[in-house]
């Protein structure tokens, strides 16, 4: 159905929120920018970033749909913003360490948004390499099937939010929860799986950075406490228990492993993960 004043077809936005990623700003917007779809635009918020990163972006303004560098309240207040300036019928958010994974992603992704669409569907998503912290070895690549991921909410199942479209009448009304330093997709997102209104395929999306705001050891027990309260206030589950007993035995490895520091804490994490068979998280 046409939306007026909006391009038609499948005009696809892309929104990459960064603070102080000089390293890395310029691959994650490069890998937009040189996407084979042409109906798209890439809109960059900038939290007012100090290290030379407003430089990489400036460098590329003419080739942006929307750029600004100042102080915001967080990662979904800059998403938010974005948001007010997309004109796309589907919004990509990248986080500035991120890249799409190859040139084609987006032109792939196309006929699947397309038809999607027409099923009234809120959120398509494919899968995410997930790489060591040099980018050049993949440790984790995949998503869970929405299926999955709706029933296995209340425990916290999710996705990597970086291979995700969402579609633009998800916004109507609705804006991400800035209460939330961390979990404001989970927020979003969960009550649109348990609706059934999720689609996943199976193109490689995106490449992205052990971390995130969520992934560093320091930051992985915050995340995970915002995580029980989106539970929580969603009303998904009021005491679900193997979710709690992994938040406890979290926050007491870390109470324990203080004295070790931070590097030999996360070590001895990943020698753990490994003993069950995961790959590592924290030291790579």
């Amino acid at each position: 159905m046409p939306i007026d004043g909006l391009p038609q077809g499948v005009f696809i936005s892309v929104i990459i929120a960064s603070l102080n990623a000089q390293g890395t700003i310029a691959r994650a917007i490069d890998s937009v920018l040189d996407q084979t779809h042409a109906d798209k635009e890439l809109i960059v918020m900038d939290g007012g970033s100090s290290d030379g990163t407003v430089e990489v972006i400036r460098s590329r303004t003419d080739r942006l749909a929307h750029w600004e560098s100042e102080s915001d309240r967080g990662i979904a207040h800059a998403w938010n913003k974005g948001v007010e300036h997309a004109r796309g019928r589907w919004i990509c958010f990248l986080g500035s360490d991120d890249m799409l994974h190859d040139r084609d992603v987006l032109s792939r992704m196309a006929p699947r948004l397309s038809e999607f669409e027409e099923q009234g569907v809120l959120l398509v998503y494919g899968d995410v390499n997930i790489m060591d912290s040099t980018c050049r070895e993949v440790l984790l690549s995949g998503n869970p099937q929405p299926d999955w991921v709706a029933r296995h909410a209340h425990q916290g199942g999710f996705i990597h939010h970086s291979g995700a479209f969402h579609a633009r009448e998800l916004f109507h009304g609705r804006r991400f929860d800035e209460s939330y330093r961390i979990c404001s997709d989970q927020h979003m997102l969960w009550p649109v799986f348990i609706a059934g209104l999720s689609r996943h395929v199976p193109v490689l999306v995106a490449d992205c950075p052990l971390g995130g705001l969520g992934g560093s050891f320091a930051t992985h027990l915050d995340a995970k406490r915002e995580t029980l309260r989106v539970i929580r206030s969603l009303g998904l589950a009021s005491f679900p228990v193997r979710f709690l007993v992994k938040l406890a035995s979290i926050a007491a490895f870390v109470t324990l492993t203080r004295p070790l520091g931070s590097r030999r804490a996360a070590k001895l994490a990943d020698w753990t993960r490994k003993l069950r068979g995961l790959p590592p998280r924290f030291s790579v």
